[in-house]
């Protein structure tokens, strides 16, 4: 059975440290404060980002990874895999996707190109199921199969302070007819295609979250699922949601929560509660 390496960008928005222990390989995304550049997760932590974004009234930039970050990365595993599964944020998000295209096809290996139509909590679930599949034998074009239909099967919620930093940051998407109809309401997101969609608006947490759980529920359809949480600057706002799902018995297999990382938070802003829903 051939053995498949992981690539992954730095929207993932894991722990550096998890792709340490794991043996996969991060390429990271750049975020830009005036003339400072920063390699996402590596050169400016999550928390570090949050608070230089609270001190600046310019929105930073964000660019892709260049095509020689991508041969470097896959140079450097190709010996040591006979397959790369590399996945990577919605190519109608970012150019990240294209880069590692153009990359792929200059290095002499077998790489598989995986466009998430997705981003962050959503891209870490498919990670972290992908390896937990692979530590149960599977392997090959079995596992890259399985890799291609997560895809398919995960959803991402989220629920945000304001829509400003996405109008700003350009990535606003179909919730482009949201903007002015949420002032006092917390938007609803989701992605739907590979961009940014709206899910509806609440008024206050309270009831966004009870906006949320009914989403969870339609997709879960009564069963129990995988679930990856994240959030920007303020932790708590998972753990409320968290007992809020005790609180209505909702089952489901946790499998973890992250911090967002200053290229998606670049889009996101402050007070941000996202999760990623996977039905297997």
């Amino acid at each position: 059975m051939r053995k498949v390496g992981f690539v992954v960008d730095s929207t993932c928005d894991l722990h550096p440290e998890f792709y340490r222990e794991n043996d996969v390989t991060m390429v990271p995304l750049i975020v830009r404060f005036g003339e400072e550049s920063f390699r996402d997760h590596i050169d400016i932590k999550p928390e570090e980002f949050y608070q230089k974004l609270k001190r600046t009234s310019d929105i930073p930039k964000t660019s892709q990874p260049s095509v020689q970050e991508f041969v470097k990365a896959y140079q450097q595993i190709a010996d040591k895999y006979e397959i790369i599964v590399s996945i990577h944020i919605s190519s109608k998000l970012s150019g990240t996707v294209e880069s590692a295209s153009i990359a792929s096809k200059n290095v002499d290996a077998d790489i598989r190109i995986i466009d998430t139509q997705n981003t962050t909590t959503s891209i870490a679930a498919m990670l972290k199921l992908a390896l937990e599949k692979q530590k149960e034998g599977i392997d090959g074009e079995e596992l890259v199969s399985y890799v291609k239909d997560l895809v398919e099967k995960v959803r991402i919620f989220g629920m945000l302070d304001s829509l400003d930093y996405l109008v700003k940051g350009g990535r606003i998407g179909r919730a482009q007819g949201f903007v002015g109809s949420v002032l006092n309401f917390k938007p609803l997101l989701t992605v739907r295609e590979g961009v940014v969609a709206p899910l509806g608006r609440a008024r206050g947490n309270r009831n966004a979250i009870k906006m949320l759980l009914e989403e969870l529920i339609n997709v879960s359809g009564g069963e129990e699922v995988y679930i990856h949480f994240g959030y920007t600057d303020n932790p708590s706002l998972v753990e409320v949601f968290k007992d809020s799902l005790k609180a209505e018995e909702i089952s489901y297999f946790d499998l973890g929560t992250l911090q967002v990382g200053a290229v998606i938070g670049t889009y996101l802003g402050f007070g941000v509660m996202l999760f990623s829903v996977v039905k297997i």
